[in-house]
């Protein structure tokens, strides 16, 4: 064989070697990159996820409370932007008053009020009440959200003020019955919290008055409150909320308002079922001049109703 023919020979043999190799080789790569391309396509994600300079989402707390109203307080809820929320709030008399007056169902006071969300985080309301012919105004600010996620916060806060005008007359004729003694104020912080199994919401409030109508009372008076709200189902709750009174001198006349709750919600509907040592539904009244005691079943029963009514659809 001469030695062109032989190295053409070795030519064909490399040239099989190589093919025969390339067929195996191509499986090999390719199941190697089925192998570990996940791995390799999660360490990429995460490399992105690193250059990318693009914060968490942010999760806010929404319904802390189910009502702008815990029971007799305001909570840290407020209408939101375009929406007006219309309550009717209704309280009867005093239980222990017996059969003659119906255990109290022949007596009422009722409150119709209204509230608007101007923003997200202010709305304004006011209302009626038939006691002393009351008119209230108020307004609520969200100071800070309860959030999760990068910039995590555990309370939202509230500014809540409140004025409300006298429209009867007084009983005191030693009064001057002037419009600027009329008014008198309230403002108060909420801050809440929301938990997996309720609410919690802590209320420090100062009241003035205009003038004294007592000698007991003063112009300036405080009070530190405590409101909560307790899940049964996803629909029932158990809500409360009370003021503990600073003022030593108005309590020797006065009760401490305590007020108890179930709580329906039916989606555009917030239902409450209310027994409470006082019938008064302004902030003002029902700090100093709640006079039942809990204990000789000066209790009376009520109800609050709300319907929201959006308008930007």
């Amino acid at each position: 064989m001469s030695k062109l023919e032989t190295n053409k020979s070795q030519k064909m043999q490399v040239s099989l070697k190589t093919n025969k190799y390339k067929g195996i080789l191509l499986p090999l790569l390719l199941g190697g990159f089925l192998i570990f391309s996940p791995q390799w396509l999660n360490a990429q994600d995460d490399l992105l996820e690193m250059l990318e300079d693009t914060p968490p989402t942010e999760t806010y707390t929404v319904s802390t409370f189910k009502g702008t109203r815990v029971i007799n307080s305001q909570s840290v809820d407020i209408q939101p932007a375009k929406e007006l929320q219309f309550s009717i709030s209704h309280r009867f008399g005093a239980l222990n008053t017996g059969i003659q007056k119906f255990w109290g169902l022949d007596e009422a006071v009722i409150r119709l009020g209204f509230e608007y969300g101007i923003t997200d985080r202010w709305a304004v309301g006011l209302g009626r009440s038939k006691y002393q012919a009351t008119y209230d105004f108020y307004s609520k600010f969200k100071i800070l959200e309860q959030t999760e996620g990068k910039d995590t916060f555990p309370l939202t806060m509230v500014l809540n003020s409140n004025m409300a005008l006298r429209g009867s007359g007084f009983d005191q004729p030693e009064v001057d019955e002037v419009f600027v003694n009329r008014l008198f104020y309230t403002h108060q912080l909420l801050v809440a919290r929301k938990f997996a199994w309720g609410s919690l919401q802590l209320m420090p409030t100062y009241t003035h008055n205009n003038i004294r109508e007592l000698l007991v009372e003063s112009n300036d008076m405080y009070a530190m409150g405590l409101a909560g709200r307790i899940k049964l189902t996803n629909r029932w709750s158990f809500l409360f909320d009370y003021y503990y009174l600073i003022d030593d001198e108005l309590k020797t006349v006065f009760q401490e308002p305590l007020a108890l709750s179930l709580e329906l919600e039916t989606g555009g509907h917030v239902f409450q079922f209310i027994f409470s040592n006082t019938n008064h539904m302004t902030e003002k009244l029902f700090l100093t001049r709640t006079q039942g005691q809990w204990l000789n079943g000066d209790i009376h029963f009520g109800f609050n109703i709300s319907r929201t009514i959006p308008f930007h659809r």
